[in-house]
């Protein structure tokens, strides 16, 4: 049977509010800061918990609703106003939402407030925050102040009102917006998908994928090493890479060029392939994010590769519980050729979880199986298991290193470390 590298493997499926809310806005702040969280915290505060209008997308019929929940649940609600006096909410799921510190621009340790698509996966997302008093009417309520906010066209700070109360559906501007609050800068962290553009968006180290993508008009690169041991006793070592193309917001580009030597066998380029995935859906209610993945794999790595050209097809599912990430894939490949080398069907499931462990360290743990296939070169059953630690260093920046252990089938023992890296905006405005 011709030994195929498990890049090879991978490649195969690439981984690849209704009231005066003028009033409220035209107040002028009164009171000092609230007081601080303990610094260096993590964990939602009660300060921060609740319900935050923005003042930027909204108007006098239309709320966007920052939902930042006391137990690290982040959401967007959307209430609408129709003219005939009816109102309709709208809630979007996003991720986790967290407190942290951020360095600014004069070396100060500052309050930040983060977000998290994938926990356990992503890197989080952060910016500076100002939180102080506004006097509305008599009372008093909570400003949170979001600073260089991070949109698809525009970096400006937010400032977000506490929500009065639940009856409350729209918030009104009292001046004319800028040409930055015009923007279609998305409406805040829920569903934006490109809430910071050079956070990574880490697909690696699974073999599963996820239904994210990177931000539109900027690249990624995710490498890593690997070395594997067959129950043959052969040994194998890849060094793989792929570069990652945001084409628009749900549309992803991906190039992949692995790299893999075996025993008898030169260390060399293998088949390159190139797929392309699109999240169809986001923010469901039961499954959350889909994507699909269709990629080709050209016959261009000589004895590195299978000597097939193939087509594949992967459905991805990706979705959160709590305070863990979880992707599911399934897939399938149609190989050229005539099976005596490599099978011309191949299969593929995979369940994977990025779980939070401190900070910025999570740990990637996942099964992963490639049932049976027949004919000439058919083989029995792999299933598998990838545990390891990840490490974000910095929001453009993230390492993973971890095991992988055979449970069945041919499958090599491997030992794998890598990085993920965003290569910043490659395509202009």
């Amino acid at each position: 049977m011709h030994r195929v590298p498990r890049a090879s493997r991978r490649c195969m499926l690439p981984r690849l509010a209704a009231g005066a809310m003028g009033a409220l806005l035209g107040a002028c702040a009164s009171g000092g800061p609230l007081p601080d969280a303990t610094a260096g915290g993590v964990a939602p505060t009660s300060q921060v918990a609740g319900e935050w209008v923005d003042v930027r997308k909204t108007t006098a019929s239309d709320s966007t609703i920052w939902v930042l929940a006391a137990d690290g649940d982040d959401a967007l609600l959307t209430v609408h106003k129709g003219a005939d006096g009816t109102r309709r909410e709208e809630r979007q799921h996003y991720g986790r939402w967290s407190e942290g510190r951020v360095t600014d621009s004069s070396g100060a340790s500052v309050r930040a407030l983060c977000f998290v698509r994938r926990p356990g996966r992503d890197a989080p997302s952060c910016d500076a925050i100002v939180l102080d008093s506004l006097r509305v009417g008599g009372a008093m309520r909570r400003r949170l102040t979001v600073r260089g906010y991070v949109g698809q066209h525009h970096t400006t700070d937010r400032v977000l009102v506490e929500r009065p109360s639940a009856s409350v559906a729209a918030a009104a501007p009292t001046a004319a917006p800028t040409d930055d609050a015009a923007s279609s800068d998305s409406a805040g962290p829920a569903g934006s998908g490109e809430y910071h553009p050079r956070s990574v968006q880490p697909e690696r180290p699974s073999v599963a994928t996820h239904a994210g993508t990177v931000a539109t008009g900027y690249l990624e690169l995710e490498t890593g090493l690997e070395h594997d041991s067959y129950p043959d006793a052969t040994r194998g070592v890849q060094l793989g890479s792929v570069f990652k193309l945001g084409l628009a917001k749900h549309v992803q580009l991906a190039l992949t060029l692995p790299g893999a030597a075996v025993t008898g066998i030169p260390f060399g380029v293998g088949d390159v392939s190139l797929g392309l995935k699109w999240r169809v859906s986001e923010d469901q209610p039961l499954l959350q994010d889909i994507a699909i993945l269709p990629s080709i794999k050209f016959n261009s790595g000589g004895d590195r590769g299978t000597g097939t050209t193939d087509v594949s097809l992967l459905l991805i599912n990706s979705r959160t519980f709590g305070p863990i990430g979880v992707d599911v894939n399934v897939g399938a490949t149609w190989r050229s050729g005539d099976g005596t080398q490599v099978p011309q069907t191949a299969t593929l499931w995979t369940v994977a979880a990025g779980i939070p462990i401190s900070g910025a360290l999570g740990w990637a743990l996942e099964t992963y199986g490639l049932p049976g296939t027949s004919g000439p070169a058919g083989s029995a059953p792999i299933v598998a298991v990838l545990t390891g630690p990840t490490w974000v260093v910095r929001p453009e920046l993230a390492l993973d290193a971890g095991v992988i252990i055979p449970v069945t089938g041919a499958q090599p023992r491997a030992l794998y470390l890598g990085l993920v890296a965003s290569l910043g905006r490659l395509v202009p405005r």
